[in-house]
């Protein structure tokens, strides 16, 4: 019993990581069972609820948004998403006393930072179907994923660059891009995307990335073709 209280400790303090720790307790018939199934739970729990707490959050704060005053608006955005940042920094990588709720949290301010900017547009006025807008988010985000380790945010970054580039192209120009070009677009988005995935194979830091980069290729992929194979082009 004093070795499992002493492994948890080590753990918290640091000095081993959950792996290694249900390593040594399962050496001695101590560690619990399926420890793997349980830790992919809580993380896909933690960001589900993540998720939903955010978007609980958007949607209240936009339903009374006119009733605020502005200096308020941006104090409360600001201090929402820097705060929710901090909190996640701190549970995950600080204290380290719950890594995957501090996980969530850090996927959860992410999205306050595309909420922030589209709020902020709508405060001072500025189009909020600007596609600058959507770029300006990955931009904030681009990045974070490595910071902080997080597939979930390096996944919330493609999404959110494939999503400016469908509102890029989509919007009025002097030039027009046909469906068919813009499906084409995306097959090359994919075609690079995988590539990127086996990459990062070369880089054992980030080796873990490559389902993720590799996964939404695919799915970029196999959007492009199902197109292609319902229509005739040129």
């Amino acid at each position: 019993m004093w070795l499992k209280e002493e492994v948890e400790e080590w753990e918290k303090e640091g000095l081993i990581d959950e792996n290694q720790a249900q390593k040594i307790l399962s050496r001695y018939e101590m560690a619990e069972i399926l420890p793997e199934s349980k830790s992919r739970l809580v993380t896909v729990i933690s960001i589900l609820g993540a998720v939903l707490v955010g978007i609980g959050a958007i949607l209240f704060v936009a339903s009374n948004w006119q009733k605020l005053p502005d200096f308020l608006k941006l104090i409360l955005l600001f201090g929402t998403t820097f705060g929710t940042y901090f909190a996640g920094w701190r549970l995950e990588f600080d204290t380290k006393s719950h890594p995957k709720v501090g996980h969530a949290l850090l996927f959860l301010a992410s999205i306050f930072v595309g909420a922030m900017i589209f709020l902020i547009a709508q405060l001072f006025h500025v189009n909020a179907n600007a596609h600058w807008l959507v770029l300006l988010w990955f931009l904030a985000i681009s990045g974070l994923g490595y910071a902080f380790n997080s597939k979930p945010i390096l996944g919330l970054n493609i999404f959110t660059f494939a999503l400016w580039t469908m509102l890029y192209l989509s919007a009025p120009r002097g030039f027009y891009v046909s469906t068919f070009e813009m499906f084409m677009l995306y097959l090359l988005l994919g075609i690079g995307l995988y590539g990127l995935g086996h990459l990062h194979t070369r880089i054992e830091r980030y080796s873990h990335f490559r389902l993720t980069y590799q996964g939404t290729g695919l799915f970029f992929i196999l959007i492009a073709y199902f197109y292609f194979s319902l229509v005739s082009p040129y």
